[in-house]
């Protein structure tokens, strides 16, 4: 079994994520709260610096949005 994965930068934001939800989906779980790529704001930066042996060291960057209750909430755009 082979993947992908290289020790480069990866960007995504809701535009890659909306047209491809079968490929991408990114949510984080933050104290309970659920965020994602869900706004025309929202992104994720993911700057991979290692990967060896199935472990991954790398940074996280991004502006998620809170997507608990309604998604129709655009106070909640790009608050995490």
């Amino acid at each position: 079994m082979t993947d992908s994965l290289l020790e480069t930068e990866y960007h995504y934001d809701s535009a890659i994520v909306s047209n491809n939800f079968d490929i991408y989906t990114f949510d984080l779980d933050l104290n309970g709260q659920l965020t994602s790529l869900y706004f025309s704001t929202d992104r994720m930066d993911i700057n991979i610096t290692s990967y060896r042996n199935a472990i991954i060291s790398a940074t996280f960057s991004g502006r998620l949005s809170l997507v608990n209750g309604s998604l129709d909430d655009y106070s909640r755009r790009g608050s995490i």
